[in-house]
């Protein structure tokens, strides 16, 4: 495993805690001594708005046109899962290619996506043509094998997920940025919908209740973390 970059991929409802149960994560796993990035989390906490899409758009690019079959790929499932819309459709091509640059660029041993691969798949999959399970697959096919990915899976209940989220002081979030109730609700039953599809992927799974703080839960993901290696 040392000549092998390991991904512990995140996943789980909006809400779940996914940004700060893997940023706890990998300040601990950096105070063992291990050479760790958070890749998505120090993009999205790092920049404004702006820089952050200028930056994914770069890497997007510079992604596209280094590995040109690859990217022919993507921008084909994307589309088959029903993104022509011309704002949909970059904005999801944009999210996964910038994720496959970050992945081939970094000389790592650790690499954490706060929201990953697993991730990109369920949201490629709400009103889509196919299921996330489905897009997990072809995001796997295309991956270098010398990658080794971890999903991890937070399960949290939606009310927990929409608690969480008022407490945000930004609101990013797709879900967020709805208006009506009765749509944020929908939207997240859907979203555990396809989240159910992907269930089983997961190498560790952390239930989150109401009372389970930060501390035991990354204590629980670190000691699973290192039985898997």
């Amino acid at each position: 495993m040392a000549n092998h970059l390991m991904v512990l991929d995140f996943f789980g409802l909006p809400g779940s805690g996914k940004s700060k149960v893997s940023h706890a994560l990998g300040t601990l796993l950096r105070e063992d001594g291990k050479n760790v990035a958070e890749i998505s989390y120090e993009m999205d906490h790092n920049n404004v708005p702006w820089k952050r899409f200028v930056l994914k758009l770069w890497y997007s690019i510079l992604f596209t046109i280094a590995n040109q079959e690859i990217a022919k790929k993507i921008k084909e499932l994307v589309k088959e899962c029903g993104y022509l819309e011309s704002r949909g459709y970059t904005s999801q091509l944009i999210n996964l290619l910038y994720k496959m640059y970050l992945l081939n660029k970094r000389k790592l041993s650790i690499a954490i996506f706060d929201e990953g691969l697993a991730q990109a798949s369920v949201s490629l999959s709400i009103d889509s043509r196919l299921n996330a399970r489905d897009v997990y697959k072809r995001i796997m096919s295309i991956c270098a094998d010398d990658i080794i990915i971890i999903p991890i899976y937070l399960e949290t209940k939606i009310e927990n997920a929409f608690h969480n989220m008022s407490l945000r002081k930004t609101k990013n979030s797709r879900v967020e940025k709805m208006h009506e109730e009765i749509e944020k609700q929908k939207f997240m039953t859907e979203y555990q919908k396809q989240i159910n599809t992907i269930e089983d992927i997961a190498e560790i799974k952390i239930s989150i209740q109401d009372a389970t703080t930060i501390d035991e839960i990354v204590i629980q993901l670190k000691s699973n973390l290192y039985s898997c290696e």
